[in-house]
């Protein structure tokens, strides 16, 4: 861990591993994902100690305490010794499931009246 007293939002956020690189770390500053103490942040701000960092991926909003600051991408036992956890827990209940949309066989050609039928009522616009 580096001693510093502050380091870029972006950077930091990419060391934690809460994204896979610094590119990614900065399209979400920049897309208005990220906010510091309820603001929203560019990739550039200066992060401090205790300041709160709420950032939405994967539809769920992280809320996250900067303890410590790091220049380098750390292990994962490393990274969480720079972050505390304010997330609201996750409802286990509700499972998410990704809707595929439907495919034909190529050279199937259009779909016929039937199937367009079919279709209709599993999209639910009878």
């Amino acid at each position: 861990m580096n001693e510093q007293q502050n380091t870029r939002l972006d950077l930091w956020i990419w060391a934690v591993r809460l994204v896979r690189t610094r590119a990614l770390a900065n399209s979400f500053c920049k897309g208005k994902k990220v906010k510091v103490n309820d603001q929203v942040a560019k990739p550039s701000r200066k992060l401090q100690i205790d300041d709160l960092v709420t950032l939405s991926i994967n539809n769920r909003i992280r809320v996250l305490k900067v303890v410590g600051f790091s220049n380098k991408r750390l292990s994962a036992k490393e990274a969480a010794k720079l972050i505390e956890d304010l997330s609201p827990p996750v409802d286990s209940s509700k499972k998410e499931y990704q809707v595929l949309p439907p495919r034909r066989a190529k050279g199937a050609g259009r779909p016929t009246k039937k199937e367009r039928r079919i279709l209709d009522k599993f999209r639910g616009e009878q």
